[in-house]
């Protein structure tokens, strides 16, 4: 487990190279199917496309990851959403929400998401590990697999042994083949689907229901690891990309901290009342619909902003400085501690709740004099 741990915090630490290299102020990065480069690539951005070559190391970071080129020598992602499907020339180390790897790894393979699907077309000449809460394994593993997840399930050739900790079921589906041992701990024996071969000895250990709870924590925090580095990818590229009116949006949320929280409680309530009750007529249905619309991304944007505001204030009352000053440094810090808080039992989500209020009224209120002075 501690290889999973591992890359949930290599996700972190990888963050701000991504959030650097999108400075280019460009939302987005790609890397072209005929362009190469001789160096290491570090890119990042809302979607990072990688078609061409990059000749030494790839780090990335960003909303929605495709690399489906190729990598001479070690891969680190993290993200949203994460599709592998090109050649990495030695280890890929990935943790995001959601995985889908495919083509072919020279090295180790090391994933850590909330569901992870190796397809049939992987090939990985090293071992394998991998932790999630949904596992589904296939394609050719020539090493050791090890995977910990809630429910797995296995249908490619495992070259080496096998050890899995699943704590609500294992499946061995109908084309899996694993060629060593089986060793899996689970509240009740497997499944094995007609046709699965597993030359190997194999070791059951039953989890009692204390131990299923704890291992379903265990996944729990490196969901929350995982979702740390994606709010701070969000943040990091944020900032980069509108700096001067984030600065500007920050400074003001904090000198008027409790008007903007009303604010952000009453259009809270009422906006979504609003845009339902339009839905009786067509031209309302249109309408609430944008409203709607409009209340899910302010929602979304508001999660990435009130960070800032925390940090901003956090590092102002350490420096001791009169003004309100928004750097990355802030960023990272609000996002770390304001998600820290919101896990601590009974006031946490309280505290969390007040910031995001205030961050929601001054983003509303923001968008509605931007919205008169057009």
């Amino acid at each position: 487990m501690k290889k999973i741990f591992f890359i949930a915090i290599l996700a972190i630490l990888i963050i701000p190279l991504g959030a650097w290299a999108a400075i280019r102020q460009d939302q987005n990065f790609s890397l072209g199917k005929n362009d190469v480069l001789n160096k290491n690539l570090y890119a990042g951005g809302g979607t990072v496309n990688i078609l061409g070559e990059a000749k030494q190391d790839a780090i990335i970071s960003g909303g929605t990851i495709i690399m489906s080129g190729t990598v001479g020598q070690d891969l680190a992602a993290a993200g949203g959403n994460i599709m592998v499907d090109g050649i990495i020339g030695d280890d890929a180390r990935i943790a995001g929400g959601n995985l889908s790897i495919g083509g072919k790894i020279g090295g180790e393979l090391l994933a850590a998401g909330g569901q992870v699907s190796l397809s049939s077309d992987l090939e990985v000449k090293g071992n394998t590990t991998l932790a999630g809460g949904n596992l589904l394994i296939d394609g050719a593993l020539a090493g050791d697999l090890t995977a910990y997840g809630g429910s797995v399930r296995i249908d490619g050739k495992i070259g080496g042994n096998v050890k899995v900790k699943a704590n609500q079921k294992l499946i061995i589906g109908s084309q899996a083949v694993i060629y060593g041992n089986l060793d899996y701990s689970a509240p009740e024996k497997l499944t094995i689907e007609d046709g699965a071969k597993i030359k190997g000895k194999v070791t059951f250990s039953e989890i009692q229901a204390q131990a299923a709870k704890k291992g379903l924590w265990g996944i729990w925090w490196l969901a929350w690891l995982v979702g740390l580095a994606i709010f701070l990818t969000a943040a990091l590229v944020v900032y980069f990309l509108f700096r001067k009116k984030l600065e500007e949006a920050v400074s003001y949320t904090l000198a008027n901290f409790g008007k903007e929280t009303l604010r952000g409680f009453i259009i809270l309530v009422v906006l979504p009342i609003a845009a339902i009750v339009s839905f009786v007529t067509v031209i309302g249905a249109l309408l609430g619909g944008a409203g709607l619309l409009l209340f899910v991304l302010m929602g979304i944007f508001t999660a990435i902003f009130a960070p800032m505001v925390f940090g901003t204030l956090i590092f102002r009352l350490i420096l001791k400085k009169p003004e309100f000053a928004l750097d990355w440094r802030s960023v990272v810090m609000g996002v770390v501690l304001l998600r820290i808080i919101h896990v601590i039992p009974y006031v946490g989500w309280i505290f969390w709740f007040i910031f995001f209020l205030a961050a929601f009224g001054a983003l509303f209120n923001y968008l509605y004099r931007h919205f008169r002075k057009a």
